[in-house]
């Protein structure tokens, strides 16, 4: 799940987590990242007022969902009939 700016407190609220936010990042593309629960978070205008680093962490966090999608997506039926073969 990606989450921009704010967003992150209504998912946390409903986690039942603290809301104790890391510090904004130096560098726009930083992302943080909750592995065991897939959540990837960029802190958009909070932490930045230019548009140019707000797309940049959007982009970066869009990049790390997909490549978190991608390392744990189920088999299509095609790979699992293929798998199945010697």
């Amino acid at each position: 799940m990606g989450l921009v700016g704010l967003g992150e407190i209504t998912i946390r609220t409903l986690l039942g987590e603290d809301l104790d936010p890391a510090p904004p990042p130096a560098d726009p593309r930083r992302v943080t990242i909750d592995l065991e629960r897939r959540i990837v978070h960029t802190p958009g205008f909070v932490a930045f007022s230019r548009l140019q680093d707000v797309q940049a962490g959007i982009e970066a966090m869009v990049e790390e969902v997909l490549r978190m999608t991608a390392d744990h997506r189920p088999l299509s039926r095609h790979e699992a009939d293929a798998g199945d073969s010697p």
